[in-house]
């Protein structure tokens, strides 16, 4: 193309257009994408946002150091993600991947690269729930049976029936008025010692703390009681990942936590 006086204001302003569409910054943040041509860049990007994928930044070329250290800062790990489609990871880039934190996929096929992604977000995401699982309290009800008083204390040793959730060693119990009780020390099922028990189980349970008679009594309902830490993650975060008898638990437990305390657990 031949550029004289009369036409290149108008070729300036063409290149800083495709300049910014180049660079394209769409949200404050999010993954990062790279490629090879400015055409290339646009379908990622459109296929992305079809998926209501976040893009920090998307620009063409190799993939150089300076991308790696910006990605890594991020606190979301969701988006400490590069998408590399037919470029390269510069030597320098290279080795600072290896002490990063930042995920990243290249490729040549513009869909394998984002179901790749997508498959390895689902599998993140499948760790967090179930790391989380694991060190969460749940929550738990218990009713103790009648007739089914094997020892009043050090530790009280009572038959339970879980009407709710599960109950498992060193968690700490309470009464329906929210009063604690003291902590499981052991359970027990047909004489063997087990983990935890769950809906619908009777199990002999050992508490240390209680005097059978005084704290507790047959017939009473004894609640898990969950840290309020850890009650806000169970109701905001993991509230679909609850059983119907688990939900149900932990409602009558804020319930009971609320009663004198409004904002208790919000």
């Amino acid at each position: 193309r031949v550029i004289d006086s009369g036409t290149q204001d108008g070729v300036v302003r063409e290149m800083q257009q495709d300049m910014k569409s180049i660079l394209i910054e769409t949200d404050t943040t999010g993954i990062t994408i790279k490629a090879d041509t400015l055409g290339s860049l646009e379908a990622i990007v459109n296929e992305l946002k079809r998926d209501d994928i976040p893009i920090r930044r998307a620009n063409i070329g190799d993939i150089t150091k300076k991308d790696i250290i910006e990605t890594n800062i991020l606190k979301n790990e969701f988006y400490r993600v590069i998408i590399g489609f037919n470029v390269k990871l510069l030597p320098d880039a290279k080795e600072e991947l290896r002490e990063s934190d930042v995920k990243l996929f290249l490729g040549n096929v513009i869909y394998k690269l984002i179901e790749d992604y997508g498959l390895w977000v689902e599998e993140q995401k499948h760790l967090v729930d179930k790391k989380q699982s694991e060190v969460i309290v749940r929550p738990g009800r218990v009713k103790i049976l009648p007739h089914c008083i094997f020892r009043q204390s050090k530790p009280a040793v009572v038959g339970v029936q879980v009407l709710g959730g599960v109950i498992k060693t060193r968690l700490n119990l309470m009464k329906a008025d929210g009063t604690h009780v003291g902590v499981i020390k052991g359970l027990q099922d047909a004489g063997e010692n087990i983990g935890e028990a769950r809906y619908g189980d009777e199990v002999a349970v050992a508490i240390d703390g209680p005097i059978v008679g005084r704290q507790i009594k047959e017939n009473d309902l004894l609640y898990v009681e969950i840290p309020e830490r850890h009650s806000k993650i169970l109701e905001f975060d993991l509230k679909d990942k609850l059983s119907p008898d688990e939900f149900e638990t932990l409602e009558d437990f804020l319930a009971i936590k609320r009663k004198n305390n409004v904002f208790w657990g919000k």
